[in-house]
Protein backbone atom coordinates (compact mmCIF):
# COMPACT_ATOMS: atom_id res chain seq x y z
CA UNK A 1 0.00 0.00 0.00
CA UNK A 2 1.05 3.83 -0.40
CA UNK A 3 -0.17 5.43 2.52
CA UNK A 4 -1.36 8.67 1.80
CA UNK A 5 -4.54 9.58 4.32
CA UNK A 6 -3.91 6.20 5.74
CA UNK A 7 -7.90 5.87 6.21
CA UNK A 8 -8.12 2.87 3.76
CA UNK A 9 -4.60 0.69 5.59
CA UNK A 10 -5.24 -1.81 7.64
CA UNK A 11 -2.48 -0.86 9.95
CA UNK A 12 -2.18 -4.67 10.83
CA UNK A 13 -3.03 -6.17 7.53
CA UNK A 14 -1.59 -4.36 4.75
CA UNK A 15 2.08 -4.05 3.80
CA UNK A 16 2.31 -0.23 4.48
CA UNK A 17 6.11 -0.36 5.76
CA UNK A 18 9.16 -1.20 5.07
CA UNK A 19 8.39 -3.94 8.02
CA UNK A 20 5.95 -6.23 6.07
CA UNK A 21 2.57 -7.13 7.16
CA UNK A 22 2.78 -6.15 10.85
CA UNK A 23 0.18 -9.04 12.22
CA UNK A 24 3.14 -11.43 10.81
CA UNK A 25 5.35 -9.94 13.13
CA UNK A 26 3.90 -9.76 16.30
CA UNK A 27 1.01 -12.31 15.75
CA UNK A 28 -2.28 -11.68 17.50
CA UNK A 29 -0.82 -10.68 20.49
CA UNK A 30 0.66 -7.33 19.15
CA UNK A 31 -2.53 -5.77 19.29
CA UNK A 32 -2.04 -6.26 23.19
CA UNK A 33 1.68 -5.27 23.66
CA UNK A 34 0.66 -2.11 21.06
CA UNK A 35 -2.55 -1.14 22.63
CA UNK A 36 -3.70 -0.80 18.41
CA UNK A 37 -6.99 -3.02 17.62
CA UNK A 38 -7.06 -5.50 15.44
CA UNK A 39 -9.43 -3.68 13.12
CA UNK A 40 -7.48 -0.11 13.31
CA UNK A 41 -6.24 1.79 9.86
CA UNK A 42 -3.04 3.50 9.94
CA UNK A 43 -4.68 6.98 10.29
CA UNK A 44 -6.60 5.90 13.30
CA UNK A 45 -2.87 5.06 14.43
CA UNK A 46 -1.05 8.08 13.59
CA UNK A 47 -4.11 9.90 15.47
CA UNK A 48 -4.33 8.21 18.51
CA UNK A 49 -1.39 6.09 18.90
CA UNK A 50 0.85 7.43 22.35
CA UNK A 51 4.64 5.79 22.62
CA UNK A 52 5.00 2.99 25.01
CA UNK A 53 8.17 1.19 26.85
CA UNK A 54 9.07 -2.44 25.21
CA UNK A 55 11.63 -4.45 25.21
CA UNK A 56 10.85 -6.01 21.87
CA UNK A 57 12.91 -5.22 19.10
CA UNK A 58 10.11 -6.01 16.28
CA UNK A 59 7.72 -3.48 18.52
CA UNK A 60 10.22 -0.86 18.96
CA UNK A 61 10.57 -1.45 15.06
CA UNK A 62 6.67 -1.06 14.78
CA UNK A 63 6.76 2.17 16.89
CA UNK A 64 9.37 3.65 15.26
CA UNK A 65 7.44 3.18 11.96
CA UNK A 66 4.69 4.87 13.46
CA UNK A 67 6.54 7.95 15.07
CA UNK A 68 8.38 8.74 11.50
CA UNK A 69 4.04 8.51 10.07
CA UNK A 70 3.12 11.18 12.85
CA UNK A 71 6.25 13.30 12.24
CA UNK A 72 5.49 13.56 8.63
CA UNK A 73 2.33 13.84 9.13
CA UNK A 74 -0.66 12.20 6.54
CA UNK A 75 -1.65 13.33 2.78
CA UNK A 76 -4.90 14.09 1.73
CA UNK A 77 -5.05 12.14 -0.83
CA UNK A 78 -6.79 8.39 -1.25
CA UNK A 79 -4.42 5.48 -0.50
CA UNK A 80 -3.13 3.48 -3.23
CA UNK A 81 -2.97 -0.51 -3.72
CA UNK A 82 -0.15 -1.68 -5.25
CA UNK A 83 -0.39 -4.73 -7.01
CA UNK A 84 2.47 -7.37 -7.12
CA UNK A 85 3.70 -7.99 -10.82
CA UNK A 86 5.53 -11.19 -11.93
CA UNK A 87 8.59 -9.12 -11.80
CA UNK A 88 8.35 -8.90 -8.37
CA UNK A 89 7.82 -4.85 -8.74
CA UNK A 90 4.06 -3.48 -6.96
CA UNK A 91 2.47 -1.12 -9.38
CA UNK A 92 -0.86 0.22 -8.95
CA UNK A 93 -3.85 -1.40 -10.96
CA UNK A 94 -4.94 -4.90 -10.68
CA UNK A 95 -3.79 -7.25 -13.59
CA UNK A 96 -5.76 -10.60 -13.69
CA UNK A 97 -3.38 -12.44 -15.92
CA UNK A 98 -0.51 -10.95 -13.51
CA UNK A 99 -2.70 -12.00 -10.34
CA UNK A 100 -3.25 -15.37 -11.99
CA UNK A 101 0.28 -16.11 -12.88
CA UNK A 102 1.96 -15.29 -9.64
CA UNK A 103 -1.62 -17.44 -7.18
CA UNK A 104 -1.23 -20.48 -9.77
CA UNK A 105 0.72 -23.41 -8.92
CA UNK A 106 2.66 -23.65 -12.44
CA UNK A 107 3.28 -27.01 -14.15
CA UNK A 108 4.99 -28.38 -17.25
CA UNK A 109 2.42 -28.69 -20.06
CA UNK A 110 1.37 -32.09 -20.91
CA UNK A 111 1.28 -33.82 -24.14
CA UNK A 112 -2.24 -33.85 -23.81
CA UNK A 113 -3.27 -30.54 -23.06
CA UNK A 114 -4.07 -28.96 -27.01
CA UNK A 115 -6.63 -32.30 -26.93
CA UNK A 116 -8.28 -30.48 -23.79
CA UNK A 117 -7.46 -26.15 -23.86
CA UNK A 118 -8.45 -23.84 -26.56
CA UNK A 119 -6.02 -20.96 -27.30
CA UNK A 120 -8.22 -19.24 -24.97
CA UNK A 121 -7.56 -20.85 -22.02
CA UNK A 122 -11.28 -22.58 -22.51
CA UNK A 123 -11.95 -25.98 -21.76
CA UNK A 124 -12.72 -27.81 -25.53
CA UNK A 125 -15.48 -29.83 -24.06
CA UNK A 126 -17.63 -26.60 -23.07
CA UNK A 127 -17.39 -26.10 -27.23
CA UNK A 128 -19.27 -28.52 -29.18
CA UNK A 129 -17.48 -29.10 -32.33
CA UNK A 130 -19.11 -32.22 -33.84
CA UNK A 131 -22.54 -33.89 -34.36
CA UNK A 132 -21.36 -36.69 -31.53
CA UNK A 133 -20.07 -33.90 -29.03
CA UNK A 134 -23.67 -32.92 -27.83
CA UNK A 135 -24.77 -32.73 -23.86
CA UNK A 136 -26.48 -36.01 -24.44
CA UNK A 137 -23.08 -37.82 -25.68
CA UNK A 138 -20.81 -35.76 -23.39
CA UNK A 139 -22.76 -36.70 -19.96
CA UNK A 140 -25.51 -39.88 -20.85
CA UNK A 141 -24.00 -41.81 -24.10
CA UNK A 142 -20.63 -41.79 -24.22
CA UNK A 143 -18.88 -45.08 -23.15
CA UNK A 144 -16.96 -43.32 -19.72
CA UNK A 145 -20.24 -41.65 -19.14
CA UNK A 146 -21.72 -45.04 -18.65
CA UNK A 147 -19.78 -45.80 -16.25
CA UNK A 148 -19.99 -42.99 -14.05
CA UNK A 149 -23.52 -42.81 -14.06
CA UNK A 150 -23.40 -46.71 -13.11
CA UNK A 151 -21.57 -46.06 -10.19
CA UNK A 152 -23.05 -42.91 -8.80
CA UNK A 153 -26.49 -43.85 -9.14
CA UNK A 154 -26.23 -47.67 -8.37
CA UNK A 155 -27.19 -47.27 -4.66
CA UNK A 156 -30.25 -44.78 -5.74
CA UNK A 157 -31.66 -46.96 -8.14
CA UNK A 158 -31.30 -50.37 -6.92
CA UNK A 159 -30.31 -53.25 -9.33
CA UNK A 160 -32.50 -52.91 -11.95
CA UNK A 161 -29.32 -50.78 -13.72
CA UNK A 162 -28.75 -52.31 -16.63
CA UNK A 163 -27.40 -50.96 -20.09
CA UNK A 164 -27.85 -47.38 -21.22
CA UNK A 165 -28.21 -45.70 -17.90
CA UNK A 166 -27.40 -42.38 -18.57
CA UNK A 167 -29.85 -42.06 -21.57
CA UNK A 168 -32.52 -43.20 -18.81
CA UNK A 169 -31.22 -40.55 -16.32
CA UNK A 170 -31.54 -37.89 -18.50
CA UNK A 171 -35.19 -38.70 -19.75
CA UNK A 172 -37.22 -37.74 -16.81
CA UNK A 173 -40.03 -40.08 -18.00
CA UNK A 174 -37.86 -42.84 -16.89
CA UNK A 175 -36.65 -41.93 -13.82
CA UNK A 176 -39.89 -41.54 -11.39
CA UNK A 177 -37.65 -42.76 -8.69
CA UNK A 178 -34.93 -40.31 -8.85
CA UNK A 179 -35.58 -36.76 -7.63
CA UNK A 180 -32.39 -35.81 -7.13
CA UNK A 181 -31.74 -32.76 -9.39
CA UNK A 182 -29.19 -34.08 -12.40
CA UNK A 183 -26.03 -31.55 -11.46
CA UNK A 184 -26.07 -33.77 -7.83
CA UNK A 185 -26.24 -36.66 -9.22
CA UNK A 186 -23.25 -36.09 -11.82
CA UNK A 187 -20.35 -35.59 -10.64
CA UNK A 188 -18.57 -32.46 -11.89
CA UNK A 189 -15.19 -32.69 -14.07
CA UNK A 190 -16.09 -35.43 -15.85
CA UNK A 191 -15.07 -35.54 -19.57
CA UNK A 192 -15.85 -38.30 -22.31
CA UNK A 193 -12.68 -38.63 -24.88
CA UNK A 194 -12.97 -35.74 -27.38
CA UNK A 195 -11.32 -36.54 -30.99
Amino acid sequence: MEVNSGSSTSFWFDKWSQLGVLINLTGERGCIRLGIPINATVERVVHTYRRRRHRSSVLMQIEQEILSLQEHGLGQQDDICLWMRENGEFRPGFMTSQTWNLTRTHAPRVPWFNGIWLKEATPKWLRFTTATETRDHLFFECVFSEEIWRGTISGLAGQGITANVGAKIGDRSTRPNINLPIPLLFPSGCLCHLA
